[in-house]
């Protein structure tokens, strides 16, 4: 049996066999049905699209081969490596040589090691500012600049914050929180001594010094530290605080008005009388860079260190306050208490006008604007404090004291709307309710007869003076019994 070829199975006879027609013939159909004529071969080979050109053949043989491709990208990035190490090796890493984008204008410094210092310092005023707060308000804690800030943060945490007592029942439970009587030593002249204090507690000073010239000092509520102080050529009379400007007026006895920073001390003003006669300055009070001054028969205003007006009278003056709202009040040596709003000039419209039988003498307004005077009796009379309604001068309530012919002689309302006054040859010191009763008394024995017609009153404690030395009286505010 003929054997078939692997391509086209043309069938091939054995050496033992004949060549059959049949086979013969098929094999021939098999070549004709495999081979192209020479049209399909022609169209073969001008068909572009399956042969390529020899163009196109030399492009294609031209290309990169993966192994070269990928030892071309190695060099690549080799190269760069080479060319990042050289750049990084020159660059100076330092912290003043890196500059930061400050969008917000915070630091001062354009790099970063500048930028840090400034915040450290910030952070560590700050945390000496803190201390400090602290220790203004309870000076028994030991609080530092130098604390971490949670040991600051407890400290203002357990801070003792007094509170007050209103009842006799309520002052039998608890005492009075005395671990010692906190005093600074200056030589001051009693006679003329002026003291005042502002809403932080901090106590404003002016007094002579032996005799020679004066000087303003600003203490820590503790009195144990100077803010700042000032030297002045005359003896100094008079002083002020307002808070609204954040200023402190002081006056001499040779006409002078000045107005301090109450923060820094730095003289912001001075003005001077011009006459030569009476020249003492005898009271003032200051709102909004305002200053009201009053001296013997004139009264007269003084706004940003010029002359605004002033007026002069037969009568003389004892007492001037501003209120918060700007309109003032003065008594004279006569019985009359008069309100006048600042927008008037001398002679304006009265607000309203109060009459008491006996001298006027001192002014105080408390928080809520409402009035007080105190009144000087003669003779066998008494003397008495009144409360006024700063609305239209009606009477509140009326304290008379009980003693005939006893001088107030000072007095301040704390802002809780307790009364304190010192009175009599002795200085003892009463404190009244805001209704104007009796609630409490001591004498002044308990600051080394400290207790002085000149005091002032912040928070419960009574900041008052004697010969060379400033003191800070407990007040009616206490702790409970432990």
């Amino acid at each position: 049996m003929p054997e078939q070829t692997p391509k086209l199975s043309i069938k091939t006879p054995l050496g033992n066999e004949y060549i059959l027609r049949q086979n013969f013939n098929e094999n021939w159909d098999i070549i004709d049905q495999n081979a192209a004529s020479q049209s399909e071969l022609d169209d073969h080979q001008a068909d572009s699209i399956m042969h390529i050109t020899a163009a196109e053949r030399a492009d294609w043989n031209g290309k990169e081969t993966p192994t070269g491709a990928q030892a071309k990208a190695d060099q690549a990035l080799q190269s760069a490596k080479d060319y990042a190490d050289v750049l990084v090796a020159g660059i100076d890493y330092g912290a003043d040589k890196i500059i930061i984008n400050d969008a917000n204008d915070v630091f001062t410094s354009t790099n970063v090691e500048g930028a840090l210092q400034e915040l450290f310092t910030s952070v560590s005023n700050g945390k000496h500012s803190i201390a400090a707060a602290i220790i203004d308000k309870d000076p028994v804690k030991d609080s530092k600049g130098s604390d971490d800030l949670n040991k600051l943060a407890n400290d203002i945490r357990d801070i003792e914050i007094p509170f007050a007592v209103h009842t006799l029942e309520d002052m039998e439970k608890l005492t009075y929180y005395k671990p010692e009587l906190l005093s600074a030593v200056i030589n001051v002249s009693e006679t003329s001594a002026q003291i005042t204090v502002d809403v932080y507690g901090n106590l404003y000073y002016t007094g002579s010094v032996n005799n020679n010239g004066a000087v303003v000092i600003k203490f820590s509520s503790d009195l144990q530290r100077v803010i700042w102080s000032k030297s002045l050529t005359y003896r100094t009379t008079a002083i002020t605080v307002d808070e609204v400007d954040d200023a402190v007026y002081v006056g001499d006895s040779n006409g002078h008005v000045y107005k301090y920073n109450k923060t820094t001390g730095n003289l912001l003003w001075q003005w001077t009388y011009s006459d030569v006669q009476a020249r003492t300055v005898l009271k003032l009070s200051a709102y909004n860079d305002s200053v009201y001054v009053l001296r013997s028969k004139t009264f007269l205003k003084i706004t940003a260190g010029q002359l605004d007006w002033s007026v002069d009278t037969n009568f003389n003056y004892y007492d001037v306050k501003v209120d918060p709202s700007g309109n003032y009040y003065y008594v004279t040596i006569g019985k009359t208490l008069y309100s006048i709003e600042a927008q008037y000039p001398p002679g304006g419209t009265y607000k309203w006008k109060f009459e008491v039988a006996y001298r006027c003498t001192n002014i105080f307004i408390d928080v809520n604007h409402d009035i007080y005077i105190s009144t000087s009796p003669l003779a066998t009379l008494k003397s008495s404090i009144y409360k006024l309604s700063y609305m239209d001068g009606m009477l509140l309530w009326q304290y008379e004291h009980e003693e005939e012919a006893e001088n107030i002689l000072y007095f301040e309302v704390d802002r809780d709307g307790f009364l304190y006054m010192a009175y009599g040859d002795s200085k003892q010191c009463r404190i009244l309710s805001p209704s104007g009763k009796f609630f409490y008394e001591f004498d002044n024995d308990l600051a080394q007869n400290a207790l002085s017609d000149t005091f002032t009153i912040y928070e419960g404690y009574m900041f008052t003076f004697n010969a060379k030395r400033l003191y800070k009286m407990f007040g009616m505010y206490r702790f409970p019994i432990v």
